[in-house]
């Protein structure tokens, strides 16, 4: 059983040891803003995430990757104002109900297999140079709706 928190929200903080949000629950918003995640030995983990609000990686800094897989979210948001860069970005199998979008974030790979997006998808200036995985497109098309 995973505990529900309200709205977890951290302002530039810098995570220099392993992060493990496996399971968190939030009845809001789950925001990291200016914040930086300066452990290269394994990735951001925050997988079975169930997020009543929006998920809000803004001027985020997380050089060994983001595991996001297996998720639940009203919307998801990976934005920098300056172009940041990233091992990857694995948002596998996720229901997203809203928007995704991914703005000025280099990556090696990106993996979206399975993923449901309600809405709209947005990358802007986004560069990812050696894998895309959206294996299932038909269920991502499926969510998108005219």
């Amino acid at each position: 059983i995973y505990s529900t928190v309200a709205w977890p929200y951290f302002e530039s903080v810098k995570f220099n040891g392993p992060v493990d949000f496996e399971g968190m629950q939030a009845s809001d918003d789950f925001d990291i803003l200016n914040s930086s995640y300066n452990h290269l030995e394994e990735s951001f983990y925050a997988t079975l995430v169930t997020v009543g609000g929006a998920v809000n990686f803004t001027n985020f800094d997380a050089p060994a990757g983001l595991l996001l897989s297996r998720g639940q979210f009203e919307s998801l948001n990976i934005s920098s104002e300056k172009e940041l860069k990233t091992e990857f970005i694995d948002i596998e199998d996720s229901v997203i109900e809203n928007e995704l979008t991914i703005k000025n974030i280099n990556m090696k790979k990106f993996t979206a297999a399975g993923v449901t997006i309600g809405k709209s998808t947005n990358l802007n200036k986004v560069s990812i140079t050696q894998q895309l995985d959206m294996r299932n497109a038909s269920q991502w098309r499926a969510a998108l709706k005219p």
